[in-house]
C-alpha cells in the first residue's frame, strides 16, 4: 500500500492510476510536498510491480544564508513613481514573471532586498496618489490585456483592474491627478482611461484620442489639467490634447517638432526629441500647445537613432536624461551611456551644455522629480564583461542644484546571490556540498566556487560557506568526488572576453574544513563541457576527464596525485577530434576507473564504455553501451561491487527517456536491452544545438545531471528533472542489482524550477540529492541550492 509519513513522501509501486490517486489523497491531508500528477510514464509497469521498496523523501534543506546583491539576469527599462516618502521602482526582468520591482527609500536604501515579483508581461508605468501606487502593463494569464494594479506603500497589493481586454503596452504612459489617474495607450490608435485612485476604472475599454498612425509620447498633469503629447503620420507631426480630469477635452495643438517625452508642472510642459542629426533638443510649450522654444534648444547628442528620452519638472527646472544608444553592427559599434541635462523654465540649459555623464555602458535611462530633486535610473551594464547576460538597475539621486548626489549609482535591481550547478560527495564523515555562487558579482567578479559540510539529515556543519575559488573568471559546474583523503572538487574556470578561454581548477577539501593543493590544468581557449571526475578512496589517484585540450581539439582526460603531480593527456581512440563530448567514470579497483562517452560533437549520440588504467595508460576492450543510432544527450554512471551502472538521457522517435543498462567491468553487457526507466512524451525536446557554454538545460525540459546516480549498497538510486504540472520537477527511480525497476518517486513537486539533481551516497548508505531551484519569492529571488535525503527501505 502507498503510506503518506508527515513532512515526508514515500512511494510505494503502484499501477499509475492508483499512484495518482495515493499521491492525491496525501495532499487533501495536507502533507507538504505531497501533491502529484501522472505526467510522466512509469516505463515497463510489469517490471515495476516487481519491487517490493518503499523511498521517503525528506523536506528540503537550504544552504548558507543569503547575500544580497545584483540580481541575476538582466533587468531593464526601469520606470518609478514617489509617494512623498518613497520611491517604487519596477523594470522588466529576464527572471520568469517578466516584471519585478521594489521600494527604495528618499536616502536610496532598497526596501524590497529580494525584489516584488509583478503579474504582467513585459513593461510596465507607475505613478502614485501620494500614498499607495498605481502600476500599469499588459497582464499575464487569466488577466490579459491592459491591467492596472495597486500597491500600498508597505509594497503589498491592493489588487487588480482590467482597463482593456484589447489594451496593449504599445505607448503606455500614466500620470496622477488629484483624485484619479489618467492612462494612455497605443495600438489601433491612442486611447485614454482614467483609474480612480482606489482602482476603479472610469472609463472602461478606454476613449479614442487619435487613430491608427499615431504613436503616444507621454501624458502628464500640470497641477489642474492633463496633456498628451503624441505623434502623427501627418502633418504638423506633433500633437498636443489637453484634458480635464472629468475627461473633458479641452483643446488640441499640433507643432513641428516630434516629440518623444513630456513633463509638465504649474502650467508649463517641456517636449524633448530626437533631431534628425542625432541632436537631443527640448523645447518649452504651454498647455495650450503653444511653442515657446520654435527650434529647440540643444542639449546633447546621442550615438544613434535607438536610445531613448525621458524628462521630470519639478515647478522651476526641468531634468531631461537619455539614453545615447549604441551603432548597429555585429557587435554594436560605441558604448551607450546615460546623460542629462537641465533647463530652467525661461529655457537656458544649466550645466554642460551637452549633458553631463551618469554612466557609461548604460541604456534605458528614467527619471523622476521627488522632494528633494530627482531620481536617475537606468540600466547599467558594469558586471557585463563578466557575464554577457547581466544588466542591473541603478539608480542615483540628484539635488535640486544639479549635482549627483551618488556618483557611481546605486543597484536597485537586488535579489541573493543566485546558487547553481551543485555538486555532492561523501567524505567519509560528512557530504560536501559546491555550487557556483554570484555574491561576488558587485565586486566584478563573476561565478565563484563554494562548498559546505552537510549531515545526512541535511544540516548544515560548517559556520560559513568555504571559498574554494574566487576571482574575475566565472567558476563553477563543480564536480565533487571522494578520495583518500576527504573529497576532490574540479570545476570549469572560464573568462569571457572577444575569445572564451577555459580550464579546469579543482580543491582538494578535507573533512576538517581546511582545502589543500590547488589542481590548475592550463588549456587555451575554450572548452564545451565542464569537467568530470572520478576518484577512488583506496588510492591516491584521481581522473579528471571531459574537459578539450586547444592544440588537439579533442576531449581529454588527466590525473593526479595528492602532492600535485599531473599525467596525461589520455583519450580512447574513437573520440571525435572536435570539443564537445559528454563523459563520466567511476572508479573500479585500487587504481582503474570504469569510463563512459558520448562520442558527440555538441549533441547526441551513442554510449561507449571501457576500463581504464591510469598507471599504464591501458584501455580495455571499448564496449558498445547502446546501439549506434541512440540519441543519448547526457549520461551518468555508478557501481556495484561486481557490475556498473549506465544511465542516460536520450530522444528517440521524438520523445524523451530516462535509460539505463548494466555493463560488467569486462565490457560484458548484462542486460539484453536497456531498461526504460522512465518517458517523458509531454515534455518539449531539447535544442541539440544548443549554447555549448549552458550548462542547464532550458527550462520545462528532460535533463539527467553527471552524477545522478548512487549505488548505496543495496539499490541503485537514479534521479533526473522534467516538466512538471506547473514548473519543472524532479523524479526518482530506484533499481535493483539484477537490472529491475522497483520503485518510481517524485522528489519535487512544486511550483518551483528544479535544476536536475546530483546525488551522492554515505558509507552507511544514506542518499543525499541536491539541486538549484528557482525561489522567486521573498527573501530570495534567486536560484538557490536544497538538498533531500532519500531512504529506500523495505515497506
Amino acid at each position: 500500500m502507498f503510506r503518506c509519513l508527515p513532512h515526508t513522501h514515500a512511494v510505494r509501486v503502484l499501477p499509475l492510476a492508483s499512484l495518482a490517486l495515493a499521491l492525491s489523497a496525501c495532499a487533501s491531508e495536507g502533507l507538504s510536498g505531497t501533491s502529484y500528477d501522472p505526467f510522466w510514464s512509469l516505463g515497463d509497469a510489469t517490471q515495476a510491480l516487481l519491487g517490493d521498496v518503499a523511498v521517503d523523501v525528506s523536506p528540503e534543506s537550504s544552504l548558507d544564508a543569503p547575500v544580497y546583491g545584483p540580481a541575476f539576469g538582466a533587468q531593464t527599462f526601469p520606470v518609478a513613481a514617489f509617494n512623498g516618502t518613497t520611491y517604487f521602482v519596477a523594470w522588466t526582468d529576464s527572471r520568469p514573471g517578466g516584471t519585478w520591482g521594489t521600494r527604495v527609500s528618499a536616502t536610496g536604501e532598497v526596501l524590497d532586498t529580494a525584489g516584488i515579483r509583478l503579474p504582467f508581461a513585459g513593461p510596465v508605468k507607475i505613478a502614485s496618489d501620494g500614498d499607495s501606487f498605481l502600476l500599469v502593463g499588459r497582464g499575464i494569464a487569466p488577466n490579459t490585456g491592459l491591467v492596472a494594479m495597486r500597491i500600498s506603500a508597505a509594497g503589498a497589493p491592493l489588487g487588480t483592474t482590467l482597463i482593456s481586454s484589447t489594451g496593449t503596452s504599445t505607448g503606455l504612459h500614466i500620470a496622477a491627478g488629484d483624485s484619479e489617474y489618467l492612462v494612455i495607450w497605443g495600438g489601433s490608435g491612442i486611447f485614454r482611461a482614467r483609474v480612480a485612485f482606489d482602482g476603479t476604472v472610469l472609463d472602461p475599454g478606454g476613449v479614442l484620442v487619435a487613430s491608427a498612425n499615431t504613436f503616444a509620447a507621454g501624458v502628464s498633469f500640470d497641477g489642474t489639467d492633463y496633456a498628451i503629447a503624441w505623434n502623427s503620420s501627418s502633418a504638423p507631426p506633433g500633437r498636443l490634447t489637453t484634458l480635464h480630469p472629468d475627461g473633458t477635452v479641452v483643446q488640441q495643438a499640433s507643432f513641428a517638432h516630434t516629440p518623444q517625452a513630456l513633463t509638465c508642472n504649474a502650467g508649463q510642459c517641456f517636449i524633448a526629441w530626437m533631431h534628425g542629426d542625432l541632436t537631443v533638443k527640448a523645447a518649452r510649450v504651454t498647455m495650450g500647445g503653444t511653442v515657446l522654444d520654435a527650434s529647440g534648444i540643444d542639449i546633447g547628442t546621442m550615438n544613434w537613432n535607438n536610445g531613448n528620452i525621458a524628462a521630470s519638472h519639478d515647478g522651476t527646472t526641468a531634468v531631461i536624461t537619455w539614453g545615447s544608444g549604441q551603432t548597429p553592427g555585429n557587435p554594436p559599434m560605441g558604448s551607450s551611456s546615460v546623460l542629462y541635462s537641465r533647463i530652467s523654465a525661461s529655457g537656458t540649459v544649466l550645466g554642460s551644455p551637452y549633458g553631463t555623464l551618469v554612466r557609461s555602458n548604460a541604456r534605458h535611462a528614467a527619471i523622476l522629480p521627488s522632494s528633494a530633486g530627482s531620481l536617475l535610473l537606468w540600466s547599467d551594464e558594469r558586471h557585463r564583461g563578466r557575464q554577457a547576460d547581466l544588466a542591473t538597475i541603478y539608480g542615483a539621486r540628484l539635488d535640486s542644484a544639479g549635482t549627483l548626489v551618488d556618483a557611481t549609482g546605486f543597484v536597485v535591481s537586488t535579489s541573493a546571490n543566485s546558487q547553481r550547478y551543485p555538486g555532492i560527495g561523501f567524505d567519509g564523515e560528512s557530504f560536501v556540498v559546491a555550487w557556483g555562487d554570484e555574491r561576488n558579482v558587485a565586486a566584478n567578479q563573476d561565478q565563484d566556487l563554494y562548498a559546505v559540510h552537510v549531515s545526512a539529515s541535511g544540516s548544515m556543519l560548517d559556520p560559513a560557506a568555504i571559498q574554494l575559488g574566487t576571482g574575475p573568471d566565472r567558476q563553477t559546474v563543480p564536480a565533487v568526488a571522494r578520495d583518500a583523503d576527504g573529497t576532490t572538487v574540479a570545476w570549469r574556470n572560464c573568462s569571457f572576453g572577444e575569445v572564451v578561454s577555459c580550464g579546469v581548477q579543482g580543491r582538494h577539501l578535507r573533512p576538517n574544513g581546511t582545502t589543500v593543493m590547488s589542481l590548475g590544468f592550463s588549456m587555451a581557449n575554450w572548452t564545451h563541457k565542464p569537467p568530470s571526475l572520478s576518484a577512488s578512496p583506496d588510492a591516491l589517484i584521481s581522473i579528471i576527464h571531459g574537459f578539450v585540450d586547444n592544440m588537439h581539439f579533442m576531449p581529454m582526460g588527466s590525473y593526479y596525485h595528492p602532492h600535485g603531480l599531473t599525467d596525461g593527456p589520455f583519450m580512447p581512440s574513437d573520440f571525435p577530434r572536435h570539443g564537445g563530448a559528454n563523459i563520466a567514470g567511476v572508479p573500479v579497483q585500487e587504481y582503474d576507473h570504469f569510463i563512459a562517452w558520448i562520442p558527440s560533437v555538441f549533441g547526441s549520440g551513442p554510449i561507449r564504455a571501457s576500463l581504464f588504467h591510469p598507471g599504464f595508460w591501458w584501455f580495455g576492450p571499448m564496449t558498445d553501451v547502446t546501439d549506434a543510432s541512440t540519441k543519448a544527450w547526457s549520461l551518468a554512471i555508478t557501481r556495484s561491487p561486481d557490475h556498473a551502472l549506465v544511465a542516460w538521457h536520450e530522444h528517440m522517435g521524438g520523445v524523451s527517456r530516462i535509460m539505463a543498462r548494466r555493463v560488467g567491468f569486462d565490457g560484458t553487457l548484462l542486460d539484453a536491452q536497456p531498461l526504460l526507466v522512465a518517458e517523458h512524451p509531454e515534455c518539449p525536446i531539447r535544442d541539440s544545438f544548443a549554447n555549448p557554454y549552458e550548462v542547464a538545460a532550458p527550462l520545462n525540459t528532460v535533463d539527467l545531471g553527471a552524477s545522478s546516480v548512487v549505488f548505496n549498497g543495496e539499490h541503485y538510486v537514479l534521479g533526473w528533472k522534467a516538466c512538471g504540472p506547473t514548473s519543472d520537477d524532479l523524479m526518482g527511480a530506484v533499481i535493483g542489482t539484477h537490472g529491475e525497476i522497483l520503485a518510481h518517486f517524485p522528489i519535487t513537486s512544486d511550483d518551483a524550477h528544479d535544476e536536475a539533481p546530483t546525488l551522492a551516497v554515505s558509507d552507511a548508505g544514506a542518499v543525499v540529492a541536491t539541486y538549484a531551484s528557482l525561489r522567486l519569492e521573498r527573501p530570495y529571488g534567486a536560484w538557490r541550492v536544497q538538498t533531500r535525503r532519500l531512504d529506500v527501505h523495505e515497506p
